[in-house]
């Protein structure tokens, strides 16, 4: 619900607080919104949806060498 109405910075918080559903969606608004630095950020903690949905991103922009590094 927060996703589909672009409320990030809530589905952040609840993200941060290690709700999984959480970090799912907003690591795939993120890449919807085409959010590359700020999936960077999350993925450099290690969020497994962040790294995933980033080396997508990359990957649906031509950048698979870019994406591929980052798995």
């Amino acid at each position: 619900m927060l996703a589909d109405n672009g409320r990030v910075d809530d589905l952040r918080e609840l993200a941060v607080a290690d709700d999984t559903h959480a970090r799912m969606r907003l690591a795939e608004l993120l890449a919807r919104h085409g959010r590359e630095n700020d999936l960077r950020e999350l993925a450099a903690t290690g969020d497994t949806f962040a790294i995933v949905n980033l080396a997508e991103l990359l990957a649906d922009q031509g950048r698979v060498d870019e994406g591929i590094k980052v798995l």
